[in-house]
């Protein structure tokens, strides 16, 4: 669910402006430090952790973790194959970072 925000909320924080001006870039960088089996592993474990946990009493909709999870891996899978093609472009056009 999308909630209103203040505008800033909505301005990357993190992205240097070569990220900015082209999120592949950071998308790419991202994976070098982590495949997608690997973040598939961190997200899992985590996840473990805090359903385990006694703090998962205090929540009011355990269900809302689990979605966020499947979104999560989702957005994981969806930037794999961005940074895949992205890789296979530079290819075919010669072209490197």
């Amino acid at each position: 669910m999308i909630k209103d925000y203040v505008p800033s909320e909505y301005f990357p924080r993190f992205l240097n402006k070569q990220e900015r001006d082209n999120p592949l870039v950071a998308i790419e960088d991202f994976f070098i430090f982590y495949s997608l089996p690997e973040l598939r592993k961190k997200v899992r474990d985590n996840l473990y952790i805090v359903l385990s946990s006694k703090e998962i009493e205090a929540l009011k909709n355990p269900v809302e973790i689990m979605v966020f999870y499947e979104r999560l891996e989702k957005l994981f899978e969806a930037n794999h194959i961005l940074k895949l093609r992205y890789e296979d472009c530079k290819i075919m056009n010669g072209s490197f970072i």
